[in-house]
């Protein structure tokens, strides 16, 4: 458990330096690096289901709006470094903890296909030519 923010700061530090220096996917892609810190905090989620409900609504859409923001100041912006992973890496931490919130809560057919029947196509496609 004290091991996630390591991973997931290897995970940002790794995808920063391969997107600021256009190395190909394959450096940034792998089971450590990617996968890990998600599963890993997927499971200290669901243990500690409680708390993480309890974190308020506005929290959630605020770091939502946040993390969007952040992800596309490198896009419109001409930096140096491509810090963009940060932003995408906070809203999909509060885009996940909105979804244990409300685990009843609808969403569009069309979300709800490509989830339940290509994710993992998806996923393998990105796999096979790069994000």
């Amino acid at each position: 458990m004290k091991g996630i923010p390591i991973l997931f700061l290897f995970q940002l530090t790794l995808t920063v330096i391969c997107e600021t220096n256009n190395l190909e996917w394959f450096w940034k892609t792998n089971f450590v690096s990617r996968a890990l810190p998600w599963f890993l905090l997927g499971y200290v989620v669901h243990v500690f289901e409680r708390e993480a409900v309890e974190i308020a609504d506005i929290v959630l859409m605020i770091s939502v709006a946040a993390g969007c923001m952040t992800a596309l100041i490198p896009i419109v912006y001409d930096t140096a470094v491509n810090f963009s992973c940060v932003g995408v890496l906070l809203y999909s931490l509060s885009l996940f903890l909105i979804g244990v919130k409300y685990p009843k809560k609808a969403i569009n057919k069309t979300i709800a296909f490509i989830g339940d029947n290509l994710s993992l196509n998806i996923y393998l496609s990105c796999c096979v030519w790069g994000d």
